[in-house]
């Protein structure tokens, strides 16, 4: 009998955990190629730094420090070093993460779940199209989903070696991940009842994070005020700090999870209050709502960008939640059609398509996935057309360097758009790929613009526009010859 015929002949459980596990390794070998995408430019540039200069600083200049510790890009540094600058060396890094992943995310399942509603945690998880694009993305996210799911792990066993090691390791990632220390310490000191043992292990990870914010601004002068990205870490009113809860809710709910937990609300209010206090003590319940707590508060404070993989740790943590408590209490309903249902419409988000008035979390949804092959196409046809890619002006993120997309490709780079430049811009390159451009600017394109060159999927369009003013002005260049001959 073969190894894998016996693990489909020994248990169900383990013939699911092997096919999860397989699917992650699919799936990091169907991205081993795939170009990178929206904020892992930033990552990449720190990489570049970390390999052009050979340094073991941390400290990286102004124009690609956005204020996190760059511990993952010095890390895959690493292996560029070891292997060279390719798209293998660059994510080798990932496969003992997501392998990692999977089988913390099956093991915690499995403590809280019986067999059936393992497996409903296991398709949640791999229909969600947050969660697949993230694992198939360079994101410092990723390492932090696997290196909370860790915490977790060593904190419901009553190991405590490891967590303040992992929890340096996680607070070395993001800024993000500072806000994950209360949120574990409260676990941590509910589950196990031992204050003092609880302010010893997360010492450690708050002393890592002080030095880091004295070795940064004795260099820098600023810890998280990062000139590059200024605009995204000021304090907003009151008014707007309400708009940012509810989009906190909705990057929470979004690509269909909503429904899901529409399902887990049916659920609890068929049940005592008495019984929904008790499932919320479980050390699990608390993790999620700890989390969603954490970072909606400091969300809600700033005007960066509310992404939906800043909340993949609860996104993940979320189904084994929502399985965990159908499984508890709701025994007594027909529950099999609602999750049949909820699993389309999670499966539903992968193909969402809004319109271009609404900003689209690219970065979090695998409908970005034809932008690059587009990308490509508009290369290609701006080398052959002539156009100075100088001349044409656009947006993150077709403004980003090629070869912060694709390694190894050439330096081609688009101007960019600031402030009210782009009235005097020769071309400019619009794609919905970008949540910048402003509907004023949109209707003044499509309107008063003429459209030189148009690509497009289903999901995604790229417009070339030239500015009527050079079209004019080539005009009258033009018009002396034609009178000559």
């Amino acid at each position: 009998m073969t190894i894998i015929s016996f693990f489909f002949y020994k248990n169900k459980v383990d013939t699911i955990k092997l096919s999860f596990l397989f699917f992650l390794l699919g799936l990091w070998v169907a991205s081993l190629f795939e170009p990178f995408f929206w904020d892992t430019s930033n990552v990449l540039e720190n990489l570049y730094w970390f390999f052009d200069t050979k340094t073991i600083s941390w400290i990286v200049p102004d124009n690609i420090d956005a204020g996190h510790p760059p511990f993952w890009a010095f890390l895959i540094s690493l292996f560029w070093k070891l292997f060279g600058i390719s798209h293998f060396s660059t994510r080798i890094v990932l496969l003992p993460i997501l392998l990692g992943i999977g089988v913390l995310y099956i093991n915690i399942a499995r403590k809280y779940l019986d067999e059936k509603w393992v497996v409903w945690a296991i398709l949640f998880f791999c229909f969600d199209t947050t969660v697949l694009s993230q694992l198939i993305s360079l994101n410092a996210d990723v390492p932090i989903l696997f290196l909370s799911l860790w915490v977790f792990w060593e904190v419901i066993h009553e190991r405590n070696a490891l967590i303040p090691v992992l929890m340096v390791a996680l607070t070395m990632l993001s800024v993000r991940a500072w806000f994950l220390m209360p949120v574990f310490a409260g676990v941590h000191f509910i589950y196990r009842k031992n204050w003092y043992n609880t302010f010893l292990i997360f010492l450690w990870p708050s002393i890592a994070v002080l030095l880091w914010c004295v070795y940064h601004y004795y260099f820098k002068g600023w810890v998280t005020s990062a000139p590059l990205v200024s605009e995204h870490r000021n304090l907003v009113s009151f008014g707007a700090g309400l708009r940012n809860l509810i989009i906190c809710g909705w990057k929470f709910l979004e690509f269909g999870r909503f429904f899901l937990y529409f399902v887990l609300v049916v659920v609890l209010i068929r049940n005592p209050f008495r019984k929904i206090v008790e499932i919320a003590k479980n050390e699990l319940f608390i993790l999620l709502l700890f989390n969603l707590f954490v970072l909606t508060m400091l969300f809600m404070m700033f005007s960066n960008p509310i992404g939906n993989r800043y909340f993949l740790v609860p996104i993940v943590v979320g189904y084994i939640c929502s399985m965990k408590a159908i499984q508890d209490m709701g025994q007594e309903m027909n529950i099999k059609p609602l999750l049949i249902s909820s699993l389309l419409i999670v499966f539903s988000g992968n193909f969402w398509k809004y319109p271009k008035t609404i900003s689209t979390g690219w970065d979090s949804t695998l409908t970005h996935l034809p932008y690059h092959s587009l990308m490509s196409d508009f290369q290609n046809y701006v080398s052959q057309s002539g156009i100075p890619a100088s001349q044409i002006f656009t947006c993150f993120p077709m403004c980003v360097e090629e070869k912060n997309r694709i390694l190894g490709a050439s330096n081609i780079m688009f101007s960019v758009i600031q402030d009210t430049n782009w009235v005097e811009s020769p071309y400019i390159l619009y794609s919905n790929a970008s949540n910048s451009f402003t509907e004023e600017q949109r209707e003044e394109f499509s309107q008063n613009w003429t459209e030189v060159y148009r690509l497009s999927s289903f999901y995604i369009d790229f417009v070339l526009y030239k500015n009527p003013k050079f079209i004019m002005h080539d005009r009258r260049e033009e018009l002396p010859n034609v009178v000559h001959e």
